[in-house]
């Protein structure tokens, strides 16, 4: 990458920079936004799942799979957008060497590492995604 920066213009590197950092915010609101709509899904869903005779006799089966698609498409989702962030955070990063800014590469670390919040989410839906399975089968 050294001898492509040499080639590039300062201006060029601040624009890509600029750009990165733009992806960043945009796919870390984004995450928060899929989690708007997907509490709003499942809410619609549980509804359904768990009336009693208020639908058609099969309705509360159809939700309670509904709830393990939804799940699942929305975990899958979710674990793109969390690849993207990394990867724009790694490209501020190598941009930041190079134009010796320091706003990705020197934040603050978390107060609870272990508890990061890619950890939570990653527990999140499994266990979401086993409690529709379980309300399937039981």
């Amino acid at each position: 990458m050294k001898k492509q920066t040499e080639q590039r213009s300062l201006d060029s590197l601040k624009d890509e920079y600029s750009e990165v950092n733009q992806n960043f915010r945009h796919f870390s609101s984004l995450r928060f936004n899929i989690f708007t709509v997907f509490f709003a899904v499942q809410a619609g869903i549980a509804a359904v799942a768990f009336s009693e005779g208020k639908f058609i006799p099969n309705a509360p089966v159809a939700a309670k799979v509904g709830g393990i698609l939804v799940t699942f498409f929305f975990w899958i989702y979710q674990e793109r957008v969390v690849l993207l962030i990394g990867h724009f955070m790694k490209v501020a990063t190598e941009l930041e060497q190079q134009l010796g800014y320091t706003q990705i590469s020197k934040r603050p670390p978390a107060k609870f590492p272990s508890l990061d919040i890619n950890t939570i989410t990653r527990l999140f839906f499994p266990i979401l995604f086993a409690f529709w399975v379980y309300t399937l089968f039981w």
